[in-house]
């Protein structure tokens, strides 16, 4: 009985089948399916380079991320980001893109390719007397590292979760950095450099007005600071904010009425300079035959060494200063605003120099432009 099975057996796997020519084609030039990568993404490399300040945690970061799978769209999240954590410089990448989703910094591409790049944060710590805890959350990575720069004659390290010196490791997925500021005697501060008080170095301004009434109003702000400071910028009452703009990227704030406190850092770690923008919307009363213009733009809480202001406004009317503190000028160099639009109509510059506490005001008096427009004056000698 064994026999006849094995000899049957035998005979089924030495046997011939018939299947159509069409099914046989396709057979035989069909590729073997490239598994699936068992990982979409993967961050292969945090290398972290940390500065201890008085009153901030700036880190600059070099990240490797790895694309493995090309079909259809990756996700690879690499950092936290809050209120605690502000980005500073972010770069623009070739083929991928850098967004913060639900709070963490991601990388999101869709083609299999590895990334490498850098980009800056800052981490504003928990102070309890001159005692300072910063703290960050990164995400899985084959790698990370954080080491730590310091001047020892303002700063003393106190403790660090995973630290060696000044060298980092994350614990429990987060560097967590504890130092105490000692601050320099007075003497070595003023030998080394003055201390920079906040300021405002130039202010300009760009306001657009419809004959319906719309007014538009940009103003960006150039600063000069030091570490992180707190900036709180008012308007009028019959504006509404449509956009805020720190060192050129965009910031979601809270619902605010006709004023807002700003959390500012330098545009580069280490530098004492940076920017803010606002844009404003307003409805007026539209135009009549003539009349006047009053504008008053927003007010900053750091005193502003010069601020500038183009007004374009319909062309079918003359304009002329009636009074305020800003006076006509010269036109020049405008800033570029982060938020683009058209500015049509007869442009004027108007300039003031040191601002204090009180916002720019200015009228301006309005007639209908008649030159060339609506008449033309009688001559009976004309064509004779």
């Amino acid at each position: 009985m064994v026999a006849w099975l094995f000899s049957s057996v035998a005979l089924a796997t030495s046997g011939t089948a018939n299947i159509p020519v069409e099914q046989l084609l396709e057979l035989h030039d069909k590729e073997p399916e490239t598994p699936r990568a068992p990982v979409a993404g993967v961050l292969d490399q945090l290398t972290l380079s940390g500065r201890l300040l008085d009153d901030a945690l700036e880190v600059q970061v070099a990240a490797s991320v790895s694309i493995l799978e090309g079909e259809g769209w990756t996700q690879v999240p690499l950092l936290d980001v809050g209120p605690r954590v502000a980005l500073v410089d972010v770069p623009s990448l070739e083929g991928a893109w850098l967004a913060v989703v639900d709070g963490t910094l991601t990388l999101v591409a869709n083609k299999a390719a590895t990334h490498s790049f850098q980009f800056e944060l800052s981490v504003v710590p928990r102070r309890a007397g001159a005692r300072r805890d910063a703290r960050l959350q990164v995400r899985p990575a084959t790698a990370a590292a954080m080491t730590l720069d310091f001047d020892p004659s303002l700063v003393k390290l106190l403790s660090s979760e995973g630290a060696s010196g000044r060298a980092l490791r994350p614990r429990a997925g987060a560097f967590e950095v504890a130092w105490r500021s000692t601050g320099a005697p007075a003497d070595q501060v003023r030998m080394e450099r003055p201390v920079i008080e906040p300021q405002v170095q130039r202010a300009h301004s760009s306001v657009v007005s419809t004959l319906e009434g719309t007014w538009l109003v940009r103003t960006r702000y150039e600063l000069r600071f030091e570490g992180q400071r707190e900036l709180t910028l008012s308007w009028p009452a019959d504006h509404v904010l449509q956009r805020v703009y720190v060192n050129g990227a965009p910031v979601v704030v809270s619902e605010a009425n006709d004023a807002v406190t700003l959390a500012v850092s330098p545009a580069r770690s280490g530098g004492n300079e940076g920017s803010v923008e606002l844009v404003l919307a307003g409805e007026r009363e539209g135009y009549l035959l003539q009349g006047t213009l009053d504008l008053e733009l927003p007010r900053s809480s750091w005193p502003v060494s010069e601020w500038s202001c183009d007004t374009h406004l319909p062309e079918v009317f003359n304009y002329a200063w009636k009074g305020g503190s800003m006076q006509q000028a010269e036109g020049g160099e405008s800033p570029t605003f982060a938020f683009t639009m058209p500015t049509p109509g007869k442009a004027t510059r108007w300039r003031q120099e040191l601002v204090f506490g009180t916002p720019p005001s200015l009228r301006i008096g309005y007639t209908v432009d008649l030159e060339g427009s609506y008449f033309r004056p009688y001559n009976e000698f004309a064509g004779r």
